[in-house]
This record gives C-alpha cells, sequence and structure tokens, in this order.
C-alpha cells in the first residue's frame, strides 16, 4: 500500500500528496522506540551509565558506554567485580558494536539478580575514543576495591578521558558511593533514565 496517490507531474494534488507523505514520514519518526541510539550532533560524542540496580546487592551496579566518532558504533562494558568478591584482581567485561547490539548485551548480563534495567546519556563536546579505550585498558589492569576502585569509579574515569573537553569534569569520582544512588542523583545533565 502506498502512502503517495499517484498523481501526474505539476498536478494540484502532487503537492498534497508529497505534504501527507512527508507528515505521515515525521509522525513515524517520532514513534521510534526508546532502544534506539540516542540522538547526537555529528562533532559531538555521547556517553551512557547503565544501571543494575540489585547487582551484587542493594547498592546496584553498572557500566558503561560511549560512542565511537563515526556516530554509528559504541564501545562499552563494565568492572564486575574483584577475584576475591570485594578486592584482588579485577574482572570485567567489554565488547563494541551498534546500539542495538549494545542494548542486546545490556539486557542479558546479569539477569540471575535482574540485570541491567536502565540507562541514562549525556552529549559530550569531545569524543577521544583512542583516550577512552586506554584509560579502559589501565583501569583492567588495577586491583579492584569495593570502595575505592570499582565498577563506578571505572565509569566515571572513563567518562572524563573520552569527553577530552573538560565538560564531565565535574562529575564526582565515584569513591565511597553506592552506584544506585549515583546514578539517580549524581548524572548532572545526563538524560532521564530509560529502561531497557
Amino acid at each position: 500500500m502506498s502512502l503517495i496517490p499517484r498523481r501526474r507531474p505539476g498536478s494540484a494534488g502532487t503537492a498534497v500528496a508529497c505534504a501527507t507523505a512527508a507528515l505521515a514520514l515525521t509522525a513515524g519518526l517520532a514513534a521510534v522506540p526508546a532502544t534506539t541510539t540516542p540522538a547526537h550532533a555529528d562533532d559531538q560524542g555521547t556517553v551512557c551509565m547503565f544501571l543494575a540496580p540489585r547487582e551484587p546487592w542493594p547498592a546496584g551496579h553498572v557500566g558503561w558506554a560511549y560512542k565511537w566518532a563515526n556516530g554509528q558504533q559504541w564501545d562499552y562494558g563494565a568492572t564486575t567485580g574483584g577475584s576475591h568478591g570485594v578486592s584482588g584482581k579485577k574482572s570485567r567485561w567489554e565488547e563494541n558494536g551498534d546500539w542495538a547490539r549494545l542494548v542486546d548485551a545490556f539486557k542479558n548480563r546479569h539477569r540471575d539478580a535482574g540485570g541491567y534495567t536502565q540507562y541514562r546519556c549525556r552529549q559530550t563536546a569531545g569524543h577521544n575514543q583512542a583516550g577512552a579505550i586506554a584509560k579502559v585498558g589501565v583501569l583492567a589492569a588495577q586491583d579492584y576495591n569495593i570502595i575505592t576502585n570499582n565498577c563506578l569509579t571505572d565509569v566515571v574515569q572513563i567518562f572524563k578521558t573520552y569527553d577530552s573537553s573538560g565538560g564531565l569534569n565535574g562529575l564526582p569520582a565515584g569513591q565511597h558511593a553506592r552506584p544506585r544512588e549515583y546514578f539517580t542523583d549524581h548524572l548532572d545533565g545526563f538524560n532521564t533514565a530509560a529502561n531497557l
């Protein structure tokens, strides 16, 4: 079924038909589900924090994502704990892919404990992907400490490195903070929480 009725070029109905089709397409775009890529401008970057509110306990757990300069791909992952639970060598996961793959990855992790359920994103003036990749590597080599060097502190450091403009330097470091509360109360300038 066509949205545009067949008309002879130059007929009075052609302009009306084109306007009707444009309106229908615009209305269709407004109904795009929240699981699509957050809007961004080509010269801006985007970071997102993902929340697993009941993992590993009521303090919550967070993961990270940042958009590549090409505007289509993302790097994403999380620090998932220490080799001895609250301390030791960090364990983590990281992947890259488009927005649909990213959402699928977060939806399917930690499902036994309720999993990741929400995310919040923010556009950034800078998008230092190479710096963020290097920061992920540096953080992975550090020992985990549940209070001072954990999933949340890693997310904050990755975000600050990625946004080379300094626009995220005001984010609290995340030490001595509960990830669930930080996600809710300390992400100034981020969008409201969206469900996965």
